[in-house]
Parts: C-alpha cells; sequence; structure tokens
C-alpha cells in the first residue's frame, strides 16, 4: 500500500450548519471479512484511527479491474459541513 507524505491537517466545521444522520451503505456478508482485514490493516499503519466523532461517514465496497476489493468513503456529508480552506492542502498534488 502506497502511503502519501502530507502533513497533518485540520478541517473546520461550519457551527451553525445542521448535520444530517448519513445513510450507510450495507456491506454484503460474503465482503465482511475482507473489510475487516483492510480496516485492521490500515488501523496497524495509523493511517485510521477508532472515533467517536458526531459526523461520520459511510464506506462502499468497490471492486477493482484485478477482482480485488477497494475501500472507498463517501465523504458527502461532510463535506456540506466543512469550512474550505483558503490555501492548498500542504503536501497536496496539484
Amino acid at each position: 500500500m502506497k502511503v502519501a507524505k502530507a502533513g497533518a491537517h485540520r478541517m473546520r466545521l461550519k457551527t451553525d450548519a445542521e448535520r444530517e444522520k448519513p445513510y450507510v451503505y450495507r456491506i454484503p456478508e460474503a465482503l465482511k471479512d475482507k473489510v475487516d482485514e483492510q480496516i485492521d490493516e490500515l488501523l496497524a499503519l495509523d493511517l485510521l484511527e477508532k472515533s467517536d466523532a458526531e459526523i461520520a461517514c459511510p464506506i462502499v465496497c468497490v471492486n477493482k479491474k484485478d477482482s480485488s476489493m477497494r475501500l472507498c468513503v463517501d465523504y458527502r456529508a461532510l463535506n456540506t459541513v466543512t469550512v474550505p480552506d483558503d490555501f492548498p492542502v500542504e503536501g497536496a498534488l496539484i
């Protein structure tokens, strides 16, 4: 797994924004073990951390061309309540 070398980033949320509970996509029973494996790997690499944040974003399983699976995150609900940065994120590819 390739890891981006970006610095720490802090997101600001709109204080007056209404926070909706996001839709949670069902994970097919046949993929649950693969999802758990990928989550465990990301936790071990410190690329993912457990959270009790008030906003949660659902994951989506996407099949890759080589028939392996990719975990994707649907950030649309978070994007609606995020204050945009006035400058590019440090280390981001443009």
